[in-house]
């Protein structure tokens, strides 16, 4: 038996609703529901993401603690990064980083809840700078700044 990939994460979240924005910016559907919990996805999955509602109290988890650091989210065109770059920026949500990671470019947002979220484009391996090794080498990926918070 064999894994074939991620099925769905689960977050700890301050606010259900602004979660529901994110997601929705994102161009994710609300696919369910339980008590304290939506469900989002894209596609016919069931689900990409659980969230559970924490309460406006619940702490963050502090710096030098383990945990999820980030999880990402793929868009299909690389255009697609521009625009919700935009789209997120407008909408006031921090935008951190963009890179260019050779086997993908991304950025990397802050939603309403403080949790990080890579919003990347694979590259074609057949683009790969270093295709020995691409994860290995970085470079600045320029986003329009007017943009950039």
């Amino acid at each position: 038996m064999a894994i074939k990939g991620i099925n769905h994460v689960a977050l700890k979240v301050r606010d259900l609703e602004e979660s529901r924005k994110f997601f929705e910016l994102l161009g994710f559907q609300q696919s369910g529901h339980s008590e304290g919990m939506l469900f989002f996805a894209v596609g016919e999955h069931h689900h990409h993401i659980a969230l559970l509602e924490a309460g406006a109290k619940a702490r963050r988890p502090a710096r030098g603690t383990t945990g999820i650091m980030h999880y990402a989210v793929t868009v299909d065109e690389e255009a697609d990064l521009e625009r919700l770059h935009r789209v997120l920026s407008e909408a006031g949500y921090r935008i951190r980083r963009s890179i260019d990671h050779i086997a993908s470019r991304s950025f990397y947002v802050e939603d309403g809840n403080g949790i990080m979220v890579e919003v990347t484009y694979d590259v074609p391996r057949d683009e790969w700078e270093f295709p020995e090794n691409p994860l290995a080498n970085t470079k600045p990926y320029p986003l329009p700044p007017e943009h950039s918070q």
